[in-house]
């Protein structure tokens, strides 16, 4: 929409077609169809919601929802403005009008405490494990954020460990309370690791966040480590929690970063390891 004046304002001595577009304020068209013409598009303002450049984001209730060209139909090798590989060109069966489709994550915000991976990124339906999967995708550095109905609520993980190989920041603080993710004894609870490289340059920061239950078996089957970097043991070495009461037991704050990830950082955030034996 124009921010002044009207969006659509033809030569009153032509026809305008129009087809499968929103019109805001203006001059309705004289010919074509399956247009959607209101006042209140409900769009997002221009921001980085992904990709390579600004678009505004459908925000929920609009509609410019599913109301597209019908002829468009999914195609997975298909992709919106903001490009592969997680931004498919129609999402929920119908294409929406714009650049952008809704139900796909822009900005990073972790809507469910369920440790899911099902490609569903719709408001209240992005799991941290996504999250961090389309960060480590994106280039550059990205930050990931909870929904404030997370506040105190606890990521029970399936088995497996969350996985950062590339710079992002997951930030809680905003809430009132950390959320925890509880590795359950069945796994690490992170790690971070490049795969690309024998040691790790990138910036992650971890805030507002308990981790707790981390299990790796190590050279005695000694449940440890509810965090670590690619060398095997935590990125952050201990200044105000001795290392092992960090891995193997208590809890406390995770320390400064240290060498092998030498940008990190940890922010209002605890490591609790696991409380019982195998």
């Amino acid at each position: 929409m124009a921010p002044t004046g009207p969006d659509v304002f033809p030569d009153p001595q032509s026809a305008l077609t129009v087809n499968n577009s929103l019109i805001g304020t203006g001059v309705a068209p004289t010919a074509g169809g399956n247009n959607v013409v209101t006042n209140n598009p409900l769009l997002g303002p221009l921001a980085d919601n992904g990709g390579p450049t600004l678009t505004q984001a459908p925000l929920l209730g609009s509609l410019a929802v599913g109301a597209g060209d019908p002829a468009i139909v999914f195609n997975p090798a298909e992709f919106d403005q903001r490009g592969g590989p997680f931004y498919v060109r129609v999402v929920g069966g119908r294409v929406d009008v714009g650049a952008i489709e809704s139900g796909q994550p822009g900005q990073l915000v972790v809507g469910t405490a369920l440790d899911e991976q099902d490609g569903a990124y719709g408001l209240g339906d992005l799991s941290l494990r996504e999250a961090l999967q389309i960060a480590n995708a994106r280039l550059g550095a990205d930050t990931i954020t909870f929904a404030p109905w997370l506040s105190g609520q606890t990521i029970t993980l399936g088995g497996t460990q969350l996985e950062v190989t590339d710079a992002v920041t997951v930030d809680a603080r905003p809430l009132a309370h950390n959320v925890t993710v509880d590795a359950n004894l069945l796994s690490r609870a992170l790690r971070v690791d490049d795969p690309s490289t024998a040691t790790e340059s990138f910036a992650v920061t971890l805030a507002g966040l308990n981790f707790v239950n981390g299990r790796t078996a190590g050279p005695s089957s000694t449940p440890r480590s509810g965090c670590t970097a690619s060398t095997g043991r935590p990125p952050w070495p201990s200044t105000t929690t001795a290392a092992p009461a960090a891995r193997r037991g208590s809890s406390g704050p995770l320390p400064p970063a240290g060498p092998t990830s030498s940008k990190s950082a940890t922010l209002r955030t605890t490591v609790r390891g696991p409380t019982r034996s195998p």
